[in-house]
């Protein structure tokens, strides 16, 4: 079967299930169209009123509120169920997602690698049920991953046009959650290092991988610890985060940076698996259980990836993504301790697990998924 149409059909059955589960989310059957959700859709519409009038107004929310509530406002413009079409743009995005996610796998690897990669992006619960709804995440994640695959994958493009647009990807991933931009400013810093300097260390990949997870896990505590108010911050984000009964660790409160150096492993692979099985405490809660489970699978196929990885010639841009995942399941790991909140969260840097676990499945797995011919395009790193 010929690539390009197998991964297409990957692509529709990932943008249908997405456009069915706007069915729940329009009349508020999931948590994840909860809260949030309708409050964006309160601020858009709020915010096209004024504008039919020619003024720019805003209601008394949150600047994320308002911030993303003009970005929908548009829609509330449109005559119609302006919250549906909203959802329909926003599936497509999120759809848009799972091909990026599966053409840097390819790139990396191999079809095969890009089709393992893919398949939890399409179809995991927590992914097409959030891009169902009006949440902000969907564009974000869309954004990181198109700036990504800019990068990564040759192109016939014009550089100017790849550069304007990733340049504008990069700029609307800031604005929708501008918490990050420490990681941003790093994986850029790195990447640039790595494209000027990086040949130079082509003979001690791993000891250069080492150092430079050390190195930046070392920055990211050392800004917190010169920041005088870091500590208090993290805290005031955990006791925010720590409500309703989907709360783990919550009791739990670092005294000092040094302190929270030692726990972060720990807290950052809660935050990825989360909700653990003696968490489980209702129906809804099972489904993102198991979906640590499996992240927990492609995180060790990611692991076993990282010898093919290191000794690629794709390695100076796959260090800064994965090196950029991990200081942000690290930091996010820190400041959560709502599993609710986490299984939306972990999904910025969750599709770099996948894509690094897909390489890993496809070395060790064969199975033909979307796919009835032999793999035989491995572009084998």
């Amino acid at each position: 079967m010929n690539k390009k149409i197998s991964i297409f059909r990957l692509f529709l059955l990932g943008l249908f299930i997405r456009l069915l589960a706007i069915l729940p989310a329009t009349f508020q059957m999931t948590t994840y169209a909860q809260g949030d959700p309708v409050t964006f859709a309160r601020t858009a519409e709020f915010i096209a009123a004024g504008l039919r009038e020619g003024v720019l107004q805003y209601p008394e929310v949150t600047h994320t509120n308002r911030l993303w509530g003009t970005f929908l406002a548009p829609f509330w413009l449109i005559p119609g169920p302006s919250a549906v079409y909203a959802r329909i743009i926003l599936a497509i995005f999120g759809a848009l997602t799972v091909y990026n996610v599966y053409v840097i796998s390819q790139t990396y690897y191999s079809h095969r690698a890009g089709v393992y990669a893919a398949l939890p992006m399409a179809f995991l619960p927590s992914h097409f049920l959030l891009h169902g709804t009006l949440m902000r995440d969907t564009l974000l994640i869309f954004c990181l991953t198109l700036v990504a695959q800019l990068i990564i994958v040759p192109s016939n493009q014009k550089k100017t046009s790849m550069v304007a647009v990733g340049t504008l990807a990069f700029i609307l991933a800031y604005i929708l959650r501008p918490d990050n931009v420490g990681i941003y400013i790093f994986v850029s810093g790195l990447g640039i290092f790595f494209l000027i300097w990086g040949r130079h260390f082509d003979n001690y990949p791993f000891i250069v991988s080492g150092l430079t997870v050390t190195l930046g896990t070392g920055l990211l505590f050392t800004a917190l610890s010169l920041t005088p108010r870091a500590l208090s911050e993290v805290l005031a984000l955990r006791m925010g985060r720590a409500q309703g009964t989907a709360t783990y660790l919550a009791g739990y409160h670092p005294e000092n940076v040094i302190e929270m150096f030692i726990v972060s492993p720990l807290l950052a692979i809660f935050f990825l698996f989360v909700p653990l099985p003696w968490m489980v405490n209702s129906i809804p809660a099972i489904i993102p259980s198991l979906e640590g489970f499996v992240i927990f699978i492609y995180c060790l196929a990611a692991v076993a990836s990282l010898p093919v990885i290191l000794n690629s010639r794709h390695r100076h841009t796959a260090f800064p993504l994965l090196i950029g995942a991990v200081l942000g399941i690290v930091f996010y790991g820190l400041v959560l301790t709502n599993f609710g909140a986490a299984t939306r969260f972990r999904q910025m840097f969750t599709w770099v697990l996948f894509i690094f676990g897909g390489i890993g499945l496809a070395v060790r797995v064969d199975i033909r998924l979307f796919d009835y011919s032999s793999d035989n395009s491995d572009s084998r790193l």
